[in-house]
């Protein structure tokens, strides 16, 4: 609930301030406490929700050939 808290309330106040309602720093909140929420991917992308996920790619696979072959 702190992250959903602190992530609401620095849309209408500045962090700074936010930090020290609820007790931590800009780093700390930045590191674990602010979320993107769906309301800011869809004011990003226009109101297209879908666009949230074709934006995530999946982990690349590892490299098995040899770059000897490659010119």
């Amino acid at each position: 609930m702190r992250a959903s808290r602190q992530t609401e309330l620095a849309r209408d106040f500045p962090l700074h301030t936010v930090c020290a309602w609820i007790g931590n720093t800009k780093a700390i909140a930045a590191a674990h406490y602010m979320q993107v929420t769906d309301a800011d991917w869809q004011r990003a992308t226009g109101g297209a929700p879908e666009a949230h996920n074709e934006a995530q790619h999946p982990t690349a696979s590892k490299r098995t050939e040899s770059q000897k072959n490659c010119k």
